[in-house]
């Protein structure tokens, strides 16, 4: 199978998922990523699969409501997630970002061993 149907079927077993509670939701699919990837999956549960701009201030507070899944947070992530190309800065607001369109193929190079 090539990865963009990989992509495909990965985006929506994802959006599927967005019915079920935060902490649920990242148990499930936050399997075998690092930070990075766990920072853009949760802005992505944040945002509900729309192109919205969530603030760092909203992840670092949704992260800290689950670090028991999640870990400790480490503001790098954030960093880390926009130089591996998973979120980008909003233009439009100070300290928010953005989902990239490639996001998903990104994080699937990435961490190879994530799958949905």
């Amino acid at each position: 199978m090539d990865k963009e149907k990989i992509s495909i079927k990965n985006i929506e077993n994802l959006k599927k998922d967005l019915d079920l509670d935060k902490r649920a939701f990242l148990r499930r699919n936050a399997k075998n990523l690092k930070g990075p990837g766990k920072i853009a999956l949760l802005a992505f549960f944040i945002t509900k699969a729309q192109n919205q701009s969530v603030s760092s201030n909203k992840i670092e507070n949704e992260w800290n409501n689950v670090k028991s899944i999640l870990g400790k947070y480490n503001p790098a992530y954030l960093t880390r997630a926009r130089e591996y190309g998973f979120l980008k800065k909003d233009d439009t607001k100070k300290k928010y970002y953005k989902l990239t369109n490639s996001w998903l193929e990104k994080l699937i190079h990435k961490y190879p061993n994530w799958t949905k």
